[in-house]
């Protein structure tokens, strides 16, 4: 069975003659419409199409606003189905139940009656359900117009203005085009579905079966609960059900939402938990634990469990010494690299001083408060997507590389792959969502990078991260090591930050009318973090060998600039594609995966909050390789670099105000301390390099 284009007519006159519809031109909306009819032929999943619709919806009639919604025949009802540049709590809003039937609000009546209805001012209209959110998302007029396929509506499309708007005849007979040519594209992808790719519809409908028998038995979901939940992780994730429906099944339905001390004691219960170990870190990132019982973890919950603070590093004098770690119960889980039977979990803890009031040393109390800053700022969300490389080594005791591979190879070069594939097991088992993974640019050099995740969150996921690489890494008689430079001449492993702001559900970092896309807010946020990047060099490169790394020649950014495409900058704003608006964001690639995620987050915050605080002015982007311009026209540019060593990097967060308020005093002058007798310790000694270049001629 075939599909036919559906041809596009309009009247090219009555067209470019619309009132504010100059930009963008007649012939560029016209190839936008192509756009569409080309749907209808292709292989894309209905989801896609929704989404290619509502964009090229947006483009057509200058709105950057639009949604559509599909009749459920079933149940006479509208269910949005895609929508571009409107937040998830409006999809959330307008397909809570009751869901909009067919006659009810303006939606229902253009099904009902299958006409266009225009309205002037949505936050004034009787029949408009959704009048506080759409003053929240900035909506005024709305052009609603049937979706109609052989005289049968099937949904609306709707395209909304920021600013009162009169819709023409000829704006709304370009729409119902529209509609038309999104109704054909609509019904042959379901016709896609039945014919060409029936077979892989057939296995995804297994998988999603199958995810939720896990859904109903782990979770004690009815079948429609199980399916409810699998759809709308979907639609929040911008993935597709059989993504969602695969990870479900990898992880066994163990992404448990924990709430509360009985939800954890129930656990334990069930699933034979003998052991809870309960984790933190030292100032300098370094995770510590100890264990307690299944028989103890009630008290632990309830009260904490005292240790000695004067034996972590960075922590209390002795005098001063007694600590409690407190676990937080929403990070319970189980590790599956230990027996089943008699099983371990973990806990995060936060560290309290005697009488429970937060401990300011605790690295993990450092970011909360600046997370707090960012709140009262009016940002729900600080965003971390971490980029995570790391070394596969023979040993310990030598840097014997397991393979010699290269970037993305498939081969088997990359001995690694087992060992990604079961690390990557591991990381899902334990609630952490595994994007991708890969082989590195450098000999046996490897890349395993976690979905995006709330900061406190994040930071929590990379010391788990970090332990579990290694902990698979040595039930293979390997070692893993975050090294940030083990081998010479060999690209150094780095921590490439992604980072966005969001107020509520919608990314502050986006802005439809910018040149980069970007927000006024982001602009300054950006140019906070290159203002302060030296400063708070010793936080994300803290170790002496951290600048063995950060030298020009080997992918690690030095230079002090922004670009969208360049990855010699030190910050770098990926390609904005349409309907990604949640997307939007910036790369921060200078932090290596050996530092204090805690601490290098806090400070990431606290220097991008300054600038917006303070109104700091973005640069020009820099889109020249900064690697080949001379030190001469890089200082006629303006562009300063990195610290050059540890020593430098200590000397300027010494004299921050940034840091040591991000930080705190504690922390500020406990880590400053450390790192100093760790650069003098470095500075002192005699190393080979300087044996076997000096000692046979001088």
């Amino acid at each position: 069975m075939t599909t036919k284009i559906a041809k596009v007519q309009l009247d090219t006159k009555e067209y470019s003659k619309m009132p504010g519809l100059s930009k963008p031109s007649y012939a560029q909306r016209l190839k936008a419409v192509s756009k569409v009819s080309e749907a209808v032929v292709s292989n894309l999943y209905l989801e896609d199409i929704l989404r290619l619709i509502t964009t090229v919806t947006a483009e057509i009639m200058g709105s950057k606003i639009c949604s559509l919604a599909l009749l459920d025949e079933e149940n006479q009802e509208l269910v949005i189905r895609a929508t571009h540049f409107l937040s998830e709590e409006f999809c959330e809003g307008y397909t809570q139940k009751p869901n909009l039937k067919v006659g009810e609000g303006i939606a229902g009546k253009v099904v009902l009656e299958n006409q266009p209805q225009v309205v002037l001012d949505v936050t004034k209209e009787k029949g408009y359900k959704y009048k506080e959110m759409a003053k929240k998302e900035g909506l005024i007029s709305m052009l609603c117009v049937p979706l109609c396929v052989k005289g049968k509506v099937i949904g609306v499309l709707t395209s909304y203005t920021s600013t009162p708007h009169k819709f023409t005849k000829s704006e709304i007979n370009v729409l119902t085009t529209v509609a038309n040519q999104a109704a054909v594209a609509i019904e042959n992808a379901n016709l896609i579905v039945k014919t060409k790719i029936i077979q892989e519809e057939l296995e995804t409908r297994k998988i999603v079966e199958k995810a939720k028998g896990i859904l109903m038995k782990q979770q004690d979901f009815s079948e429609d609960e199980a399916y409810k939940r699998i759809q709308k992780q979907a639609m929040n994730m911008r993935k597709s059900m059989r993504e969602i429906a695969e990870a479900i099944i990898l992880t066994g339905g163990k992404k448990m939402n924990i709430k509360t001390k009985e939800d954890v004691l129930k656990l334990v219960k069930e699933k034979d938990v003998k052991f809870i170990h309960l984790w933190f870190t030292d100032i300098l990132g370094q995770l510590k634990s100890f264990s307690v019982t299944d028989v103890e973890l009630e008290n632990a919950l309830a009260h904490g469990m005292g240790f000695d603070g004067s034996s972590i590093t960075g922590y209390q004098d002795i005098e001063e010494s007694d600590m409690i770690a407190m676990p937080d119960v929403s990070t319970f889980q189980i590790l599956p690299w230990m027996p089943k039977e008699k099983a371990v979990a973990r806990m995060v803890c936060d560290i309290l001083e005697p009488g429970g009031k937060a401990y300011e040393g605790d690295p993990r109390y450092v970011l909360k408060k600046v997370l707090q800053r960012a709140k009262d700022m009016g940002f729900d969300h600080f965003y971390i997507g971490p980029e995570l490389e790391y070394f596969y080594l023979n040993s310990s005791d030598s840097t014997q590389v397991l393979d010699k591979g290269s970037y993305f190879d498939l081969t088997t070069l990359d001995a690694g792959s087992d060992l990604r594939r079961e690390t990557t097991l591991a990381l899902e088992s334990v609630g952490i969502h595994v994007e991708y993974s890969h082989h590195e640019v450098a000999h046996s050099q490897h890349e395993i990078d976690m979905r995006y995740a709330d900061a406190l969150k994040m930071a929590d996921n990379v010391v788990t991260y970090r332990l579990v690489v290694k902990e698979i890494a040595q039930k293979y008689g390997v070692y893993a090591t975050f090294m940030p430079k083990p081998i010479f001449g060999q690209n150094g492993s780095g921590m490439h930050t992604h980072q966005s702001l969001f107020k509520g559900e919608r990314n502050a970092f986006f802005d439809p009318q910018d040149k980069y896309h970007l927000s006024d807010l982001a602009k300054k946020f950006i140019a906070g973090q290159l203002k302060h990047a030296k400063e708070i060099s010793c936080l994300f490169a803290q170790w002496v060998n951290s600048y063995k790394r950060l030298v020009p020649g080997y992918e690690a950014p030095v230079y002090i600039a922004w670009s969208q495409r360049n990855r010699s900058a030190l910050i770098r704003i990926p390609v904005y594609h349409p309907g990604k608006e949640q997307s939007t964001r910036c790369e921060l690639r200078c932090p290596d995966p050996a530092c204090n995620p805690y601490l290098t987050f806090a400070v990431m915050l606290a220097a991008g909050l300054d600038g917006i605080e303070k109104g700091y002015e973005l640069p020009e982007p820099m889109d020249k390789n900064l690697y080949h311009l001379s030190d001469e026209e890089r200082k006629e540019a303006g562009i300063e670099s990195l610290p050059h060593s540890l020593g430098e990097a200590i000397s300027l967060a010494e004299n921050s105000e940034l840091v040591r308020k991000a930080l705190g005093e504690h922390v500020f002058s406990r880590f400053i301390q450390l790192k100093k007798w760790e650069w003098e310790e470095y500075r002192i000694q005699v190393t080979q390099y300087e044996l076997e270049k000096f000692l046979p001629i001088l």
